[in-house]
């Protein structure tokens, strides 16, 4: 079964809301190891074009990673976020 492609409304230069971009994508490799997907979405402009890409993301997987990487002791916890 597929997964039924997102509609994500973004700006003239193809950011969402968030501000997020869609032209990273996962290497082959990542995704073979289970740490990333590129899921398939579709950009909705402010036009009424639509295009059809991938979203790069993480899995539960590859945030262990991170984490196992990364641990909190080791990473800048103070600010104002």
């Amino acid at each position: 079964m597929h997964e039924k492609r997102k509609i994500i409304d973004v700006d003239q230069f193809g950011r969402d809301a968030e501000g997020n971009a869609f032209d990273i994508v996962a290497e082959p490799e990542i995704v073979a190891a289970g740490l990333m997907v590129n899921r398939p979405v579709t950009l909705r402009f402010p036009c009424g074009t639509m295009i059809e890409t991938t979203q790069a993301a993480l899995t539960p997987k590859g945030l262990e990673q991170i984490a196992r990487e990364f641990p909190i002791a080791d990473r800048e916890t103070e600010g104002d976020a």
